[in-house]
């Protein structure tokens, strides 16, 4: 209920999670129709439920494309109710293999995969839609 009354604070932002396109359009439409200033994707949620489970969060790393789809479906509908709006994206530095995501794992591994992982995910989806911001959670 009070997430339909929209932020009381301004400096808010809600963090979505999913994969479709379209619903994650929906969804921020509807944000930012409820008065959220700033919206954030999240591909960097490492648990297994989110990451293996529902190919989201973390896992989303591995598919930097769709996640650029899905931020520019985002950006239109957000453009449409409040084009001053703000899109963000938290990820990871990287994971060596998302749709097995373990965490101690990945963890233990060296820095050269993860680093070219952040890297390319970085490069295109910095350029997807409205993009402010990209928050690395190491």
């Amino acid at each position: 209920q009070e997430l339909m009354q929209g932020p009381k604070d301004p400096l808010v932002t809600l963090q979505l999670g999913g994969r479709d396109p379209s619903t994650l359009a929906k969804a921020s439409a509807i944000a930012t129709a409820f008065g959220f200033a700033s919206i954030n994707l999240n591909c960097g949620c490492p648990s297994s439920t989110v990451a293996s489970g529902r190919q989201s969060g973390a896992a989303l790393m591995k598919e930097p494309a769709l996640v650029a789809r899905c931020l520019e479906e985002m950006s239109y509908s957000m453009d449409s109710i409040d084009p001053n709006a703000v899109l963000s994206v938290k990820h990871r530095l990287g994971v060596a293999d998302a749709s097995v995501y373990d965490a101690a794992w990945d963890h233990a591994q060296g820095d050269d995969e993860a680093y070219q992982s952040c890297h390319d995910f970085c490069r295109i989806v910095g350029l997807s839609g409205k993009v402010s911001k990209l928050h690395v959670h190491a």
